[in-house]
């Protein structure tokens, strides 16, 4: 508070300095004009009045304004050439004002010359003269009151007095409308005063708003030119970022394109080598033969595996992959995923289980074969990375995501080695396999990627939840068809025995 008071005390004193320095230049400025008016007057009355008034009295007057005159010239054009700081105006102010007392001097002592006369044409011409002069000084002397006082006093009241003096009727007379006139001009350079400095005020208020605007105007359109600078970088940067996505879909585009020749023409060769496989292992009867021939069938099935499942990415990348959506029941498909999940589960000593829910569960709308293809990928994981004599158990349950969807959730859960934190973020990119350097685990590291791509594809979701030594869950979130839901129910409910009535 005493900060903003002190700031608003400092603006009104730099304020006033800064008028009061307008003030002075306006002084200095009217003197060229002021010194040749005096030096008009002064001539005129000398001519007029010198067959009354001894010469040297006239030089004497004449030489006494000739150096008043001259000194304000001087200080003009001092001022003019260096003109002072705002701490040096009231200085210049004070030598103005000796200059032009000066001036008032000289008229008084003019005054006493020339109404020594008793002629009355050269006392009310020498009246008309004085009061002249202090008129006229009002109009340049106005803006500085003390230097008008200087002039017009002396003026005034040393021909007041010597016509008081005089003694005559019309002296008498000219002496009290002298008087009159001095405190008319007294008042009214005061005025006068005030009204220019209230006209100073407005002119330098309206400098600083221009001067304000101008600095506003130049911060507005530096805001405009970095603005539009911005939004050049902007768009080059959209441009550039648009470039890059173009870029990288044509590539993933050159890559699935590349994944899915690739495939096909694996497939061909591969197929050869399953039939001649498969011909050996019919044909054959050496026991070290079949082993081989086992070897051989092992890998080319692997392999066709991992074929089918590049041809699956390349064609849900390139948005060919066909989904047929439509309603099914997820106990069953979860049936059909363990039945064929259940060889490879014994070879490895697994068991799954599978917790059937008590009361029956809502219909999904997916693409059947899809779906089972995804739980099959996901009890196979299970099964693979389970620990001797493990465990994988299947359940369902019924959620509800939003108030405006619900799903059903199938879950699988093993005992196996679990996956470490820091690999989390890993799990659904493409041929990732963790750890796979110090595994003979088989697997391609595109399973689990497929599987979210076809999740995203029937509107489901997977996610897992898992912590190292403690096995793995993982669960696919399904939609609920709600209209066959609804409709099996009435279904079920028109199967219903009925009670018969005792």
């Amino acid at each position: 508070m005493v900060d903003i008071a002190k700031q608003s005390a400092d603006d009104k004193t730099n304020s006033e300095g800064q008028i009061f320095a307008e003030q002075i230049r306006l002084l200095y400025d009217s003197t060229y004009l002021a010194c040749f008016v005096q030096a008009v007057v002064i001539s005129t009355l000398t001519l007029a009045l010198r067959d009354f008034v001894p010469t040297a009295h006239i030089m004497a007057v004449l030489a006494l304004f000739a150096v008043a005159i001259l000194s304000r010239l001087y200080l003009k054009y001092r001022y003019q050439k260096s003109p002072p700081s705002q701490g040096e105006v009231k200085k210049w102010a004070d030598l103005y004002t000796v200059s032009v007392a000066f001036n008032g001097l000289g008229w008084m002592i003019a005054a006493y010359v020339f109404i020594s006369t008793s002629e009355p044409t050269n006392l009310v011409f020498t009246a008309l003269v004085l009061g002249g002069i202090s008129s006229g000084g009002l109009i340049s002397l106005a803006t500085h009151l003390p230097s008008y006082y200087v002039l017009m006093f002396p003026t005034m009241l040393g021909g007041i007095g010597l016509y008081l003096q005089n003694g005559t009727s019309i002296s008498l007379y000219t002496a009290a409308l002298g008087f009159l006139l001095m405190i008319f001009l007294f008042v009214s350079a005061k005025r006068l005063n005030a009204l220019l400095v209230s006209n100073i005020s407005l002119s330098l208020e309206y400098k600083f708003l221009f001067s304000d605007l101008a600095k506003e105007k130049s911060n507005t359109d530096a805001l405009n030119e970095n603005l539009k600078s911005e939004v050049s970088e902007r768009r080059l940067a959209e441009d550039k970022s648009r470039h890059a996505m173009e870029q990288a879909e044509m590539a993933n585009n050159a890559k699935s394109d590349f994944l899915s020749s690739m495939s096909h023409e694996l497939r061909t060769p591969l197929n050869a080598i399953m039939g001649y496989g498969q011909l050996l292992e019919h044909t054959s009867k050496d026991l070290k033969q079949s082993k081989y021939v086992d070897e051989i069938l092992r890998g080319g099935r692997h392999l066709l595996t991992l074929i089918n499942q590049v041809l699956d990415l390349a064609k849900i990348e390139q948005r060919q992959m066909e989904i047929s959506i439509a309603s099914a029941k997820p106990e069953e498909i979860i049936d059909d995923a363990i039945a064929m999940a259940e060889i490879q589960a014994i070879s490895h000593g697994i068991k799954i289980k599978f917790h059937r829910p008590k009361k029956d569960v809502p219909l999904i709308k997916v693409d059947q074969t899809r779906v089972l293809q995804v739980l099959l990928n996901i009890l196979s994981n299970a099964i693979k990375y389970n620990v001797p004599d493990g465990q994988v158990t299947v359940s369902i349950k019924e959620i509800e995501a939003k108030p405006s969807s619900q799903f059903v959730r199938i879950t699988v859960a093993d005992t196996g080695k679990g996956i470490p934190a820091d690999s989390h973020d890993e799990i659904f990119e493409p041929f990732n396999r963790l750890a796979y350097q110090s595994s003979s685990i088989e697997g391609s590291g595109i399973g689990l990627s497929i599987c979210k791509l076809l999740m995203e594809l029937m509107d489901g979701k997977i996610d897992f939840q898992s912590s190292e030594g403690e096995g793995s869950v993982f669960w696919i979130d399904l939609p609920i068809d709600l209209d066959g839901f609804e409709a099996q129910q009435a279904s079920d409910q028109e199967k219903a025995p009925k009670k018969l009535r005792g």
